[in-house]
């Protein structure tokens, strides 16, 4: 089985690269593409989560999820299971799924 922390860094990815372009930060946007670090990919979404409207802010969070899932799909049955983990996990960070 794949690595579900895979595709939630990837989704981190996405979502800061979305960000950054908006803002037409281009060569911002390139480097978070490729960023390695969950942390600092974390922090800049939640600084930029406080500055966006909520609704474009989860649009873009759900292009992220869109992207992630359709990369997986092109990986195969292993990757789409992992991916479905990952996003999971992306879900509670960006503040859609709380436990009760």
């Amino acid at each position: 089985m794949g690595n579900p922390s895979v595709y939630y860094k990837r989704a981190l990815q996405y979502l800061a690269h979305c960000l950054a372009f908006e803002e037409d930060n281009f060569n911002l946007a390139k480097e978070l593409y490729f960023e390695e670090s969950e942390e600092r990919l974390e922090r800049f979404i939640l600084e930029k989560k406080l500055q966006y409207d909520e609704r474009l802010f989860f649009y873009n969070a759900g292009r992220a999820c869109q992207v992630t899932f359709d990369e997986a799909h092109e990986e195969g049955c292993d990757a789409i299971n992992a991916s479905i983990g990952g996003v999971v996990e992306f879900e509670y960070f960006i503040g859609i799924r709380e436990d009760n």
